[in-house]
């Protein structure tokens, strides 16, 4: 389950929910939350399973089937003519270990029937694990639904010979309105979670541990990997309040996609923990990303089996790579756009445009930032343009002790005139970010690098203005400066309490006012205001934090949150102390379907959340009735 590492995601007030028209960005970029349309789409047929069910029964909650297929078919196809033949029905797995040698599958078949379709939902109450046999995995993917207006929720998915959780749509007519929420997968040979061709997705509360991994241990290079959690091919989504970590790939990947958000979320010990790839319009703010050693002892190889120098595993990478995931065809680069022939016609994808990076905390990541080039054999010019890469807090550095990898790297140096193939790089900017990293553990480090080929039109294209560093480097900007106290590493803050970061008299190195930029956010980490003239970084000036530590209780993760009536705590099934803020005890809460219900007719307000036995452990939680 998702741990309680979730806790700084809560502010010190509120959750920090920013809606995308609070921040100052230019008009012509918003991008709207998915709407999902739920109402006009109801579950006409539910059906249920147990993992001591029997397919003689007829699926009802006091007799449940036991297989997935049985379960299928007991829900009903559309009426042709009705709702455009579309049926929506759901499985609900009771509690329990469902053992599958080939994992749970909606085939074309029992999707689709001439011109009528089933579109099926599943659902855990409480603890239910698909799983392949014991010391064994199963031979597909653990879950694998089709269709649109469905959900899946609740669900433990461990050990699979090729992917956790799969969605997949066809070019010409994607899946769409889709909600995955508290899926957890462990262990698999694939992608943790794929959704390919899709739109108005919600991704929630999921968490995704050692994608790539499983049955992987003996490759040699060269190899390549999936990553623990991607969207291809899809627009309109979101993926917030996740966790993916040590994948022998990429943590969260947004390829060939266009409209997303990514926030609130955790990415550890990945290769590369957010990759960006010839996608557009995309938020990716406050979440926080680290590695630690374990991830470098055993996971950063370009395969298993190598034995050559670990890779350094960086934070972000932006990079276009043409590709054309709907065609073995490949494609040319094209008036920004990555040109695809496909069997149905022609295809196309946005090249990096228009990507928002703020408020994100990074520890010890190689490269916090690293653009590049990515293919450069196939024809035509790709672009790079409209990058904000603006307050975010990068703190330490891991990798081999001999680096000289770059904090920030752009890496651009094949220019070829003659048959006019490069990548364009237009309005990078990188603002009021903090950056520090061991010089001592790491001297050849540097800071800024600016790769270019010889004669390349656009190396001025990349700005960089009001960062802090603690350290010096040959090509530092004049408008950065630097503070040689700023501590070059720091514990990882497991325990949600990252104050250590915040700039105040006791942390007078991260304390650095600067102009507010086009793109500077209203808010910081915790969703404290910013000033007029903010501080730098991801967390705006706390004047609360004095000369004594600031004590600040074991918060733990709830969501949604804001709620107006249930909500979940991942990870936790015990009873809930519901206090007002004057400390008076409103109700106890224990959790019903794995969730909690709040009393009827419980004001709008703010509300604390204490672990019955844990008085410790509290959270905030606020009520809000439209």
């Amino acid at each position: 389950m998702i741990f309680d590492i979730f806790e700084y995601m809560i502010a010190r007030n509120i959750l920090f929910l920013v809606l995308l028209s609070s921040l100052n960005l230019n008009a012509q970029f918003i991008i709207q939350p998915p709407v999902i349309n739920d109402a006009d789409h109801p579950i006409s047929d539910t059906v249920y399973m147990s993992p001591n069910g029997n397919d003689a029964n007829p699926g009802t909650k006091n007799k449940p089937v036991k297989s997935f297929s049985k379960a299928l078919s007991i829900l009903p196809f559309g009426v042709a003519g009705v709702r455009n033949g579309h049926a929506y029905g759901l499985v609900m797995m009771l509690p329990g270990i469902y053992i599958t040698p080939d994992g749970f599958t909606q085939y074309l078949g029992e999707w689709q029937k001439g011109n009528t379709y089933k579109n099926v939902s599943v659902e855990g109450i409480g603890d239910v694990t698909i799983r392949g046999p014991k010391d064994s995995a199963a031979a597909g993917h653990l879950l694998y639904l089709r269709g649109n207006h469905i959900y899946a929720k609740n669900l433990k998915l461990r050990k699979g010979k090729i992917m956790g959780f799969l969605m997949s749509g066809d070019p010409a007519k994607h899946c769409h309105d889709i909600r995955i929420e508290n899926i957890d997968t462990d262990s698999t040979a694939n992608f943790g979670i794929l959704l390919k061709n899709c739109d108005k997705i919600e991704i929630s509360g999921c968490q995704v541990m050692y994608a790539a991994q499983y049955l992987n241990q003996n490759l040699k290079s060269v190899c390549n990997w999936p990553s623990g959690l991607k969207l291809l091919g899809c627009s309109h989504f979101r993926v917030h309040h996740c966790r993916v970590g040590f994948t022998r790939g990429e943590g969260l990947n947004y390829q060939n996609s266009i409209n997303g958000e990514a926030f609130n979320n955790i990415l550890h010990d990945n290769s590369s923990n957010y990759y960006n790839e010839n996608s557009k319009n995309i938020i990716f703010r406050n979440n926080y990303l680290y590695n630690s050693a374990d991830g470098q002892a055993k996971y950063w190889r370009p395969c298993p089996a190598d034995t050559g120098v670990k890779r350094t595993p960086c934070g972000i990478l932006i990079a276009n790579e043409g590709s054309c995931h709907n065609s073995v065809i490949g494609g040319t680069f094209e008036n920004c756009r990555t040109k695809c022939i496909i069997p149905s016609g022609t295809e196309y994808f946005n090249n990096v445009d228009s990507i928002f990076i703020f408020n994100n905390v990074m520890q010890n990541v190689g490269a916090a930032l690293d653009l590049w080039e990515g293919s450069t054999q196939i024809l035509g010019i790709n672009c790079m343009k409209n990058i904000f890469f603006f307050n975010n807090t990068c703190v330490g550095y891991i990798g081999p002790k001999n680096s000289q990898q770059p904090i920030v790297n752009t890496h651009f140096p094949y220019y070829n005139p003659l048959i006019n193939t490069y990548s364009r790089v237009e309005n990078i900017k990188i603002w009021n970010n903090i950056f520090s990293a061991d010089k001592n553990t790491y001297p050849l480090l540097r800071g800024f690098l600016s790769n270019f080929g010889l004669g390349h039109p656009t190396p001025n294209a990349i700005d960089l203005a009001g960062n802090l560093w603690n350290y010096s480097y040959s090509n530092k900007i004049a408008s950065d400066t630097v503070n040689t106290q700023l501590p070059g590493s720091l514990a990882l803050f497991a325990n949600g309490n990252f104050n250590a970061l915040v700039p105040a008299k006791i942390n007078a190195a991260f304390v650095k006012t600067a102009q507010s930029f086009v793109h500077t956010p209203t808010t910081d980490f915790y969703g404290k205001t910013r000033l007029g003239k903010t501080n730098v970084g991801a967390f705006e000036f706390d004047p609360s934090l004095g000369s004594t530590e600031f004590n600040v209780q074991h918060r733990f993760w709830v969501y949604p949150n804001p709620t107006a009536q249930s909500f979940h705590v991942p990870g936790y099934n015990g009873r809930l102390h519901l206090f007002d803020l004057s400390g008076r005890l409103i109700s106890i809460l224990t959790t019903q379907n794995s969730g909690y219900n709040l009393p009827d007719e419980l004001p709008s307000g703010s509300y604390i959340l204490k672990k019955e036995g844990k008085p410790h452990q509290a959270t905030l939680l606020q009520v809000v009735h439209e």
